[in-house]
């Protein structure tokens, strides 16, 4: 689970999981979408430290930028 708190900002924009989004491959849902396709086009190109982001209270999903903690 990710805390809110360590979240920079959201890449994209929230949606359901199950919404079709049209891609040059055809249609895919949201979540075959970032988890196929967006999450690791960001991770090679500028190796962010993202992760797919559930609302717990809509349950949405989007992209998110985290925060870089260290260790103590």
């Amino acid at each position: 689970m990710i805390n809110p708190a360590n979240i920079l900002y959201h890449i994209t924009v929230a949606s359901k999981s199950t919404e079709l989004v049209e891609t040059t491959a055809g249609q895919m849902t949201y979540a075959s979408w970032i988890l196929d396709v967006e999450i690791p086009r960001i991770r090679r190109k500028c190796d962010w430290p993202v992760a797919l982001y559930t609302n717990s209270s809509t349950g949405e999903i989007s992209i998110v930028h985290l925060r870089v903690t260290s260790g103590a």
